[in-house]
């Protein structure tokens, strides 16, 4: 038995009493959103070099999913954005790059879809029920999925973007007119709420911040697509 004594001296222990580092996360930019006034949105996009991208792709992927997030959509491709990238988002943080539907189902669907691109306009489009895709993910992986239901619709609606189609021109002239003018009634009504809560504040006094955001009411978010008039 070893019967050398055990030092049982107290350590002593030096504290830090500075007050820590604030560590502050970088806000993720916004992106500019263009309507079919920019031509890129009717052009076809080309594949996306993954092994020399233009941009930091993981860095770019999330600030199209957080402009996507930040106006409501659950899908946002990069050509909406000014971005001649072969590249999609989708809610669920699903990066699809250089993505080709190589299959899809004869059954299909009639569901109303908007888009960030045409803030409150909304026209029933038919597409399959479900597909195959292939596509690349921000981490350079290739991937095959099956998707259904409105997760397939998304990604038709936007896999169109890349291709330069838009959904406007996927139903006849009379249908979309229509479309435009409940546009136009529904942004007249949110001015007419906007401008009553301004009336409103002005008279109780309390109109001093209200007031900077009372030249135009801001559009209502839209969902990239919607599935059965998702709000």
């Amino acid at each position: 038995m070893d019967t050398t004594l055990i030092d049982q001296t107290p350590k002593t222990f030096v504290y830090n009493t500075e007050k820590p580092v604030e560590i502050t996360k970088k806000p993720k930019e916004l992106l500019t959103l263009y309507n079919d006034q920019n031509p890129m949105l009717n052009m076809k996009q080309s594949d996306f070099n993954m092994a020399d991208p233009p941009v930091n792709v993981i860095d770019f992927a999330n600030q199209l999913l957080h402009t996507m997030s930040h106006y409501g959509g659950v899908g946002l491709a990069a050509s909406q954005c000014g971005f001649p990238y072969r590249m999609f988002v989708m809610v669920g943080g699903i990066v699809c790059i250089n993505p080709v539907i190589v299959e899809a189902s004869k059954e299909t669907s009639f569901v109303k879809e908007g888009c960030l691109s045409f803030p409150g306009l909304y026209l029933s489009i038919t597409r399959p029920e479900t597909i195959r895709i292939k596509y690349t993910n921000e981490f350079g992986k290739r991937v095959e999925a099956t998707w259904n239901g409105a997760t397939a619709r998304i990604a038709q609606h936007e896999y169109d973007h890349l291709e330069g189609r838009l959904y406007t021109k996927l139903v006849g002239n009379l249908t979309l007119q229509m479309a435009k003018t409940k546009r136009k009634k529904l942004f007249k009504k949110i001015k007419r709420v906007v401008d009553l809560k301004a009336q409103s504040l002005r008279l109780s006094g309390k109109d001093k911040d209200y007031g900077k955001t009372t030249n135009m009411p801001q559009q209502t978010p839209i969902t990239a697509v919607q599935s059965n008039r998702i709000t």
